[in-house]
């Protein structure tokens, strides 16, 4: 039986909600890199705190802790669930 899974992309995300990263789609190897280095890997909890308007970039908390500018065409690339939902 295959599970639907409500994930969507991180720049969907309203400001102040707490989501969990579930998966990264397709980027290039320095991306997944940069994404590495920040603490932005899957299961990881973020929480949107700032998103610039005219797609500018999304500041979010990653696990509570450090805050991140992420390019809105990488958010796209960030699917993420409910904090709360079971994988």
């Amino acid at each position: 039986v295959m599970v639907k899974q409500n994930w969507i992309a991180l720049n969907e995300i309203a400001h102040g909600v707490q989501v969990q990263l579930k998966r990264i789609k397709n980027r290039s190897p320095e991306e997944l890199r940069y994404l590495a280095s920040i603490g932005l890997t899957t299961g990881v909890l973020i929480e949107v705190r700032n998103n610039a308007p005219l797609n500018g970039p999304l500041l979010v908390m990653v696990n509570g802790a450090e805050l991140h500018a992420i390019d809105y065409r990488l958010a796209m690339a960030l699917m993420v669930s409910d904090k709360n939902e079971k994988s």
